[in-house]
């Protein structure tokens, strides 16, 4: 079963739209480890599918929050490891895998192809986060006191909850005591007077601060082989390299997107991936000079002077849809899109049986 992993220099570049449209070509699979919000990527594919194809495409983890699966884990309070991501991730290709007969050849069938979505960019991150972790996030402390959810300012002061080391915190703390201490001999009456007041007034002063301050705790330290930090996409689905997993890169085609679209490949080619092709929306606003799929292909012409055989990224473009339209059908019907992916199609068909056999 051939698997691409389908990354984006940026989110809103085109990601699923032209996944949706390499599905039209053969049969497929669709995986969207991660889906934030609605509408959902696994309803815009298959509503583009053909009749007939034997494919299918699933969700494995749904966050209702519109927003970065790390902050979704977080305010919906739902923690997810990125070694629980990428395990789901597995089970699901060996799932497919045993569904078309293969057992554990990853290279028996390129005739049905299996594509993995990332969400947003490759330097994005997966729904793991410091803040959210061993089945409880932090966040729910707040949101649980007064029912709404923490504000920007609770949010960053709960931020440096769970950093620095025991060490640090301590010596913070005997830090702002010697600093109290150094204060209160210094002669400082204001301050004397004014915590003095403070202590001694009534309720309504006692009403503006906070009614409960949970005291800071250190984080518990990750279980081995466990990540909680802020891995980037490209790092968190690297073991899937070994098991012949393939990438494409959707670059931005708006203006200002070649530098993204530069920074995603050697992001990309640092971190081990084979990148078997680079695909745009074309910007119409670019069609007198040429859309940044032009710059792409001069960049790798520059820097390597090879040819296709050799590797390079299959470099394509596809026109933009109309912005008016909600039904696509005809879009996707388009000679000109069908063109492009069916050359798209072939080159990934002729990297699989020759450069990846």
């Amino acid at each position: 079963m051939r698997t691409h992993l389908i990354f984006g220099s940026n989110t809103g570049v085109g990601k699923t739209l032209i996944t949706a449209a390499l599905t039209r070509a053969k049969a497929y699979n669709y995986i969207k480890p991660l889906q934030c919000g609605s509408p959902c990527d696994v309803d815009f594919v298959t509503k583009y599918s053909p009749v007939g194809f034997e494919s299918s495409a699933t969700t494995l983890h749904n966050f209702s929050s519109p927003i970065s699966p790390h902050l979704a884990s977080i305010f919906e309070g739902r923690p997810l490891s990125d070694a629980s991501l990428l395990a789901s991730v597995r089970d699901e290709l060996a799932r497919l895998r045993l569904r078309g007969g293969e057992g554990s050849d990853h290279n028996h069938n390129h005739n049905h192809v299996t594509y993995v979505e990332t969400a947003g960019g490759v330097l994005s991150p997966g729904a793991a986060s410091p803040l959210n972790r061993n089945g409880e996030s932090i966040m729910t402390r707040v949101v649980k006191s007064d029912g709404k959810g923490p504000g920007p300012g609770q949010y960053f002061n709960l931020l440096g909850e769970g950093f620095g080391d025991s060490s640090s915190s301590s010596s913070s703390s005997s830090s702002s005591s010697s600093s109290s201490s150094s204060s209160s001999s210094s002669g400082d009456v204001k301050s004397k007077s004014k915590s003095k007041s403070k202590s001694n007034s009534g309720g309504e002063e006692k009403e503006k601060q906070p009614q409960s301050q949970p005291q800071p705790q250190r984080q518990p330290q990750p279980q081995q082989g466990e990540l909680w930090g802020y891995t980037p996409q490209a790092a968190l689905y690297k073991p899937l390299q070994a098991d012949g997993v393939k990438s494409i890169l959707i670059g931005d085609g708006r203006l200002g997107g070649i530098s993204a679209t530069i920074s995603s490949i050697e992001c990309l080619e640092s971190r081990g991936w084979d990148i078997d092709a680079i695909g745009f929306l074309a910007d119409a606003d670019q069609s007198i000079v040429g859309d940044n799929s032009v710059s792409i292909k001069e960049y790798f012409m520059s820097r390597y002077k090879k040819d296709a055989s050799t590797g390079v990224p299959f470099v394509f473009s596809i026109p933009c849809p109309p912005e008016e339209e909600d039904d696509l059908e005809d879009y996707f019907s388009l000679g000109e899109v069908q063109e492009k992916v069916g050359n798209l199609a072939e080159e990934l068909d002729y990297r699989y049986l020759n450069l990846h056999a």
